[in-house]
């Protein structure tokens, strides 16, 4: 079981003693933290105990030499006469939370905090304490009150505040911000902190399926079209997040296109996702990223004409097959002395013009300085950094002049390659 503790403001007020028993006989915390004034401690916190030991509670002080007993509850109490004060009570609790609560190895979400007595001061200055360090629980003790307007032992009740609510649809808006930027990674490093801070059993399905649903989109980016599908499938299993998030068609297409992906490394469906991700780079800001993308898209177009129309591959080229076609000896005076069965970009066009393919654009003079830009870019062989607008225009047009030929229904298809867009849902 979690483990819980507490946090409480003890104020002076008649009769306050019942409430704060009451709250922790409720709560029964395996530590709690008195945060007390020298007159609370003198006058209220004997009261507490006394009470709490007729209902067969024991409060223990916790010191390095005590021994607590199993069945009694370990505190501290820390004296703080800054009743007025708040900016100094913020101050001064929350360092005594994080140095006798926090280091003693309770997380954020197995601390609750009680205002149930104690001055304004100190039970504002506690609850701002509470949210900043993202704690569990905001409680107090209410019930009916009597002619002089305190609460009548015997009818208190608890009244509990979550916050952890609010932090983890906060959290949960970061990972969605993410993800919707394609920075996969930041998304996972935020749902395993949220793994590691939140307990409740739905909270943590649900971040579950976001992890399962970002590493399957983190791997697609990554071309590991079979991890991929495997975690989204763990995803697309969770129907009523998939309901929640309304993504229950768009994973149906995701994965019906990645079986595609998988089943033929040499798919157009591969030429479509490779444009997606050089787009998306783009998308990013990263130009000389998504130009690399795009040189390499211009040859595995090549690789896929060769593969499914010829049965040949550029690292393999079938000389019987050109000698049969009677092009073998306009291929040798191309290659000159280079190698006949392994080409290049440059070598698998000129190939597919002498197979008759129509790859006339491929000697266009907008392809011709698109290539250029990228030979002189970093990633190639130059120093000259790729701009947002050299970049776009390059992307332009691949989808305006060049799929579109290539890829039979290249409009219909692209909508399987357009990563999911997630609405901030509460």
């Amino acid at each position: 079981m979690p483990r819980k503790a507490m946090v409480m403001t003890v104020g002076t007020g008649k009769d306050v003693w019942h409430g704060l028993a009451y709250s922790i006989e409720n709560a029964n915390p395996d530590f709690v933290l008195f945060l007390v004034t020298r007159e609370s401690m003198e006058k209220t916190l004997p009261l507490i105990k006394a009470e709490l030991e007729r209902q067969g509670i024991g409060l223990v002080e916790y010191t390095r030499n005590t021994a607590i007993p199993e069945d009694a509850i370990p505190y501290i109490l820390v004296e703080d006469n800054n009743i007025n004060n708040t900016e100094k009570l913020l101050e001064n609790y929350r360092k005594y939370i994080e140095k006798y609560v926090l280091r003693r190895g309770y997380s954020p979400g197995e601390i609750s905090v009680d205002i149930t007595s104690g001055t304004k001061a100190m039970s504002s200055a506690l609850v701002f304490v509470a949210l900043e360090l993202e704690l569990n629980e905001v409680r107090y003790v209410e019930g009916e009150r009597g002619k002089d307007g305190r609460v009548t032992p015997g009818t208190e009740r608890v009244v509990s505040q979550k916050p952890l609510r609010i932090f983890f649809e906060k959290r949960k808006g970061e990972v969605i911000l993410y993800f919707n930027k394609f920075l996969f990674e930041s998304a996972l490093t935020l749902l395993g902190q949220m793994e590691e801070e939140f307990v409740n059993p739905e909270r943590r399905r649900e971040i579950e399926f976001l992890t399962h649903l970002v590493k399957g989109f983190k791997k697609w980016d990554l071309f590991d079209f079979t991890g991929a599908m495997d975690e989204l499938k763990k995803a697309n299993e969770m129907e009523d997040f998939l309901k929640k998030y309304r993504l229950k068609k768009k994973l149906e297409i995701a994965l019906g296109t990645l079986r595609k992906e998988i089943d033929n490394p040499y798919s157009y469906y591969r030429v479509v996702d490779l444009f997606y991700n050089g787009k998306r780079r783009f998308m990013m800001g990263r130009y000389d990223d998504a130009v690399a993308r795009f040189y390499r898209l211009l040859e595995y177009i090549a690789q896929c004409v060769l593969k499914n129309e010829h049965k040949m591959e550029t690292g393999e080229i079938d000389l019987e097959k050109l000698k049969e076609k009677g092009i073998y000896e306009k291929w040798l005076e191309f290659r000159k002395n280079a190698d006949l069965q392994r080409v290049g970009l440059q070598g698998a066009y000129y190939l597919l013009g002498l197979l008759g393919e129509p790859v006339d654009w491929t000697n266009s003079e907008e392809v011709r300085r698109f290539l250029h830009q990228r030979n002189y870019s970093i990633l190639a062989h130059g120093f000259v950094p790729i701009d947002k607008e050299k970049a776009g225009a390059f992307m332009e047009y691949l989808e305006r002049e060049i799929l579109p030929k290539v890829v039979e229904n290249f409009k219909r298809l692209s909508k399987n390659f357009e990563f999911p867009q997630i609405e901030v849902r509460p």
